[in-house]
């Protein structure tokens, strides 16, 4: 190592052995993030360089592939770390084995071994070896904020082929050669917390399919039921046109009275609530729990709590699953970058409001016409010469129909996070290297990224959604993501006041009439019209041009 007349440090290289500036800039490229030291070679972190440079020494360099140059002697921040650094490596140079091994690890409340919460695990034999054997060298604050704890430990018998020294900072000796300290959260997976939330997801879930189920079969009873009793020439439910809207003229009220259909409709749902039915079947217990517990005292039925309930159950499963993975209620919504994501929320709202409304009104109407769907199925199957039976099955929609336009909307939401990774992580948008702008990792931060990256989930914020994603940027508000969220809110709110408006009073024309025909009480989803598309999609494509000028621009910069 030779000094120049500018202060500036020289190192020379060659022959087998290593010399000293090659020990000192692989000492400098492992330690430089523990931060500054005393000039006068005293202090934690010199003591732990005295340790790295020996080891170095001693190995010839073997297994730390990383050099880099200290900065000059005359530098106004290092220059005093640098002379330090000269001296312990003039110090080490010579060194023999055995010398310890050593390990620089993620902090953890465990200061005996390093923390096996990471993920890698600490490679073999530090998760092993007796406590007693590890020295604990102090934890030290990196410049990311991230703290990481440093052991030594002596050579033992069978470890020759284990590295003689780990970082987690730099990726040396970690398997795969990975930056260890970015895969650790200080926001802990909750498995537990996760797994009674999925618990009560699976109960919930359950006990909206009964209800929505039982409520089906109460009204298949009264319909029976209304049928044997209604007058022979009254009552019909066979309505065209607006007729079926406001009602047969039988079934419409009169002087502010209902009529005596809808009288007598309900006094027959009270009886079927009341378990005097006439079939007499294991599920009388069953529709009279769904009626009562429901509130149905009237000549209507009601699904408005077995939906909200069916969208509780999916809401809970979202959340036990960010619980379960990274101890956040709102892990599911977090993406790669490790920030709370539009697109994401986007996917699991409108997942959970047409998988719900999907659920709920499939087993009503399989609680009202499953057994009629199943007799003609049977029929079409025993008779396949007979065309009828078979345009009866197709025509049933026992399960309700998605409208395409609705189909659409899920369409979009599923595809929109894999676009937007598409446009942050590939040179399918910009060229390769402001795709690889978003990906470089240094010293256990993430460093020169075109779009904001996050070090873990639990920097992540409820504020992501609606800020700038550029790097330097990112205080400020992204009104396109905020017309984003807004049109996304709009939009899920208003379809969800209409699923609920739809299955919230079904009345007994619905029902009398679906049983005449027959057909499912409710073939399909509420529909929705283009307007609805092109409000998504203008929003979406708002925020994919949006992104694609983020990345360039921050690339660029």
């Amino acid at each position: 190592m030779l000094c120049e007349s500018d202060g500036s440090v020289k190192f020379s290289g060659g022959g087998m052995a290593l010399l000293s500036g090659e020990i000192a800039q692989i000492v400098w490229a492992e330690t430089k993030s523990l931060g500054d030291c005393n000039a006068d070679g005293s202090g934690d972190v010199n003591q732990v360089r005295k340790l790295v440079a020996r080891l170095v020494a001693s190995a010839d360099g073997a297994g730390f592939g990383k050099r880099e140059a200290p900065p000059s002697l005359n530098d106004p921040q290092f220059g005093g770390a640098v002379r330090a650094l000269m001296s312990i490596v003039d110090t080490a140079v010579g060194s023999t084995p055995p010398e310890r091994r050593m390990i620089f690890w993620a902090a953890s409340d465990e200061k005996q071994r390093p923390t096996s919460e990471s993920n890698p695990h600490p490679p073999s034999p530090w998760n092993t070896i007796p406590i007693e054997g590890i020295i604990h060298h102090g934890r030290f604050s990196l410049t990311n904020g991230r703290e990481i704890d440093v052991f030594s430990r002596a050579a033992v018998d069978g470890d020759a082929n284990d590295p003689i020294f780990v970082n987690a900072v730099t990726g040396t000796g970690v398997p795969g050669g990975r930056v260890a300290l970015l895969q650790m959260s200080q926001t802990k997976a909750k498995p537990k917390i996760g797994f009674r939330l999925f618990v009560a997801a699976c109960i919930a879930f359950v006990a909206a399919a009964v209800w929505a189920y039982g409520v089906g079969i109460a009204s298949r009873q009264t319909v029976l039921m209304f049928n044997a009793e209604k007058p022979a020439d009254k009552c019909s439910a066979d309505p065209t046109a607006t007729d079926f809207v406001f009602g047969p003229p039988d079934w419409r009220y009169a002087g502010g009275k209902p009529s005596d259909c809808q009288v007598l409709y309900g006094k027959i749902q009270q009886k079927v609530a009341q378990r005097e039915t006439i079939e007499q079947t294991s599920f009388d217990r069953f529709a009279s729990w769904a009626l009562t517990t429901s509130g149905d005292t009237g000549w209507s039925v009601s699904l408005f709590w077995p939906l909200a309930l069916g969208l509780v159950s999916l809401t809970l499963l979202f959340v036990s699953a960010g619980y379960g993975i990274n101890g956040r209620p709102l892990g599911v919504i977090i993406d790669g970058r490790y920030r709370m994501s539009l697109t994401l929320a986007q996917l699991a709202l409108w997942s959970i409001v047409i998988l719900g409304g999907w659920l709920v009104v499939g087993l009503y109407n399989c609680g009202f016409g499953g057994l009629t769907y199943g007799a003609l199925d049977q029929a079409a199957a025993a008779n396949p010469t007979v065309t009828t039976f078979k345009d009866m099955v197709k025509a049933y929609n026992l399960i309700p129909s998605i409208p395409r336009e609705l189909m659409a909307v899920l369409g979009l939401s599923a595809a929109s996070p894999f676009i937007s990774r598409l446009i942050t992580n590939t040179s399918l948008v910009g060229s390769p290297e402001e795709a690889q702008a978003t990906k470089r990792v240094e010293s256990g931060a993430v460093v020169g990224a075109a779009l904001r990256v996050n070090a873990e989930p639990s920097e992540a914020a409820l504020a992501d959604m609606v800020m700038n994603e550029t790097e330097g940027n990112s205080d400020l508000v992204d009104p396109t993501r905020v017309q984003y969220a807004a049109m996304t809110g709009i939009l899920v709110v208003s379809y969800l006041t209409l699923l609920f408006d739809a299955i919230s009073s079904i009345g007994p024309t619905r029902t009398v009439l679906a049983a005449s025909k027959p057909i499912a009480v409710i073939t399909s989803l509420p529909s929705i019209d283009a307007t609805f598309i092109a409000l998504l999609f203008v929003s979406h494509a708002a925020l994919w041009g949006s992104k694609i000028y983020d990345k360039k621009t921050g690339a660029g910069s």
